[in-house]
């Protein structure tokens, strides 16, 4: 996966060779007990993460960058991801040892609001 940015100064794109796949990261918070969620975070090393999903086209998404690692200085930069697209994503957490599910769900697409006139 390669990304295009716009340099501050100029606008212009620009390939930037440091970004690759695994830069981009997003975090996922799922509803469970305190429980369950210490007895996760007490056996990290044998749980492991499931996405099921059937992907059904491509999507381009634009975001801003703030590079803190390399540049600080650098100032925000306008990125493009071509992502892939999926209706339904199931998550499921398991231990990877003893096969305990911890969390399993199905997310449908959600509704694009509507605006009333």
């Amino acid at each position: 996966m390669k990304c295009q940015v716009r340099t501050p100064d100029t606008g212009a794109k620009v390939p930037r060779n440091d970004i690759t796949e695994g830069i981009y990261i997003e975090k996922i918070l799922l509803s469970m007990s305190e429980e369950i969620g210490l007895e996760i975070e007490n056996d990290k090393e044998n749980i492991q993460i499931f996405y099921f999903f059937t992907p059904n086209g491509r999507q381009k998404t634009e975001f801003r960058f703030y590079n803190m690692v390399s540049n600080p200085n650098s100032g925000w930069y306008k990125m493009t991801m071509n992502d892939l697209k999926a209706e339904n994503v199931r998550i499921v957490v398991a231990n990877k040892i003893s096969g305990k599910v911890y969390f399993d769900k199905t997310y449908l697409p959600q509704l694009k609001p509507t605006t009333k006139k």
